[in-house]
């Protein structure tokens, strides 16, 4: 078998350090193994994790359990540098040695720390797989510098939405929806339909909550037109009679002010059942903030 279909079977691991990510532990390994689950049955046979915290080492750990029953997994260590490890915590070394002696292979590619090492081996397991399972919250790093090289070399990649404004009673990959174009990329929502089903049913109360915090008077009609009737930035600014850059301002502070993190708290307070008396707590932080 030639190294480029070898290729067409590795997949790779990335995500987030654990106090980053938007999971628990539990549901993290939870959503990681329904995916590599997913990928053996696609065909993916061989994975390559990076080593590092969080879901690197948890996918690995989950690839080695799945070897015992299958022997036709295979698992790669690619090690950015050799003392890699040395500063971690005691539990992260012990799940950091135990993945590096259950791999069938390591691979380590600088021979020191250097400040690059971590884009070097982005860059060799975007280069020797063809599928990307992915925790990522869409903010600035190593983890989104993967992403995107995986993209630009046409990887199939597969990412766990980042529930920016809440999260769901249990965690499961979905079709981007409404709340979440909002909360990440506005952009993402004028690309793609989505559809109804697709929706929590009580999209439009969250919403409203999200909404009441907005202390422009526009916002909820701007965000309305933009989101709900699909229309663009210069047909809201030509009905209400003014300037499109006016209209986008209004728009851009709107989402800023929806991406607050109190604000997120607070609807995840309500979706989680938290004593009234907290989420009375954190509105009066939220008018504080207004």
């Amino acid at each position: 078998m030639s190294e480029k279909e070898k290729r067409l079977r590795r997949c790779c691991f990335a995500g987030h350090r654990p106090e980053d990510l938007p999971l628990t532990k539990e549901e993290t390994v939870q959503y990681l193994d329904k995916q590599i689950t997913s990928a053996i049955q696609a065909g993916y046979v061989t994975f390559l994790t990076g080593m590092s915290m969080g879901v690197d080492l948890w996918a690995a750990e989950i690839v080695l359990e799945k070897r015992k029953t299958n022997p036709s997994l295979h698992l790669i260590a690619v090690v950015p540098y050799p003392a890699f490890s040395l500063s971690w915590q005691d539990t992260w070394k012990e799940s950091y040695q135990k993945v590096l002696n259950g791999a069938d292979l390591s691979v380590t590619l600088c021979p020191k720390y250097q400040p690059d090492a971590l884009d070097i081996r982005n860059e060799w397991m975007a280069s020797h797989a063809a599928c990307l399972i992915c925790i990522y919250n869409g903010s600035k790093g190593h983890t989104g510098k993967l992403v995107d090289l995986c993209r630009a070399q046409g990887l199939d990649v597969h990412l766990y939405p980042f529930l920016g404004l809440l999260r769901f009673d249990s965690p499961r990959p979905y079709p981007l929806n409404f709340l979440d174009a909002i909360m990440t990329d506005p952009m993402l929502m004028r690309s793609k339909d989505v559809q109804l089903p697709d929706l929590p049913n009580d999209i439009d109360a969250r919403l409203t909550s999200a909404m009441a915090f907005l202390k422009d008077g526009l916002a909820e009609p701007v965000l309305n037109a933009v989101y709900r009737q699909r229309q663009s930035i210069e047909e809201i600014a030509g009905k209400l009679g003014m300037q499109a850059e006016e209209i986008q301002r209004i728009h851009d502070k709107a989402l800023q002010k929806l991406r607050q993190p109190d604000i997120l708290r607070f609807l995840n307070c309500k979706i989680q059942n938290i004593p009234e008396t907290s989420s009375k707590t954190m509105v009066k932080k939220l008018q504080e903030l207004s």
